[in-house]
């Protein structure tokens, strides 16, 4: 599938190829229904916008979500914020952001008592979390924290609150976000 999508002059045909093709699968995996998304959405791609469709790539990309993928939380804040939702943004990267945040809360106490031997491995692993531990999942996090920041500091579908979004640019400076900390030292 991605052979059809790789190359810089993506054709309308191979596009509607790929999407045959994920369509297809009964059982889709977390990859395949988030690179669907993508398609649905148009997201880096130039491609006919009779092939858009944010339904469908804003179901998929929930699907993602509830199996804790960092960049579907990502591509569909941006759908969000293309189509000017941005009640639904700010929803979306708030609750994200708690889910987030109890997940790794979760994840750490089960590795302290790992440590401690009153609990084994498996107990540790068995804790689901999103997948924000490789570096551009860190990255799309603080990005995401920032994002959480702006809606606040404009008042995008949210009240306008400074303090909140200062906390927020806080948070994704203290995961190692400079673009927080540039942020703000300008504030």
């Amino acid at each position: 599938i991605r052979i059809y999508l790789n190359y810089d002059d993506i054709r309308t045909y191979n596009i509607y190829k790929a999407i045959r093709m994920l369509e297809k699968k009964s059982n889709i995996s977390v990859s395949a229904s988030y690179l669907l998304g993508e398609l649905y959405s148009g997201k880096n791609l130039n491609h006919p916008e009779e092939i858009q469709d944010f339904k469908k790539a804003e179901i998929l990309f929930k699907n993602c979500i509830e199996n804790y993928s960092i960049y579907a939380i990502n591509s569909l804040f941006l759908l969000y914020k293309k189509q000017e939702k941005y009640v639904e943004a700010f929803q979306l990267l708030y609750e994200s952001h708690e889910k987030i945040s109890y997940l790794r809360k979760k994840k750490r106490k089960k590795e302290k008592l790992y440590d401690n031997g009153e609990c084994d491995l498996r107990e540790v692993e068995e804790v689901k979390t999103f997948d924000e531990y490789n570096e551009d999942c860190i990255d799309t996090y603080s990005k995401l924290l920032i994002e959480i920041s702006i809606l606040y500091k404009e008042g995008l579908g949210t009240e306008v609150d400074m303090e909140s979004a200062k906390k927020y640019l806080r948070k994704a400076q203290k995961i190692g976000s400079s673009q927080a900390r540039i942020l703000l030292k300008n504030f």
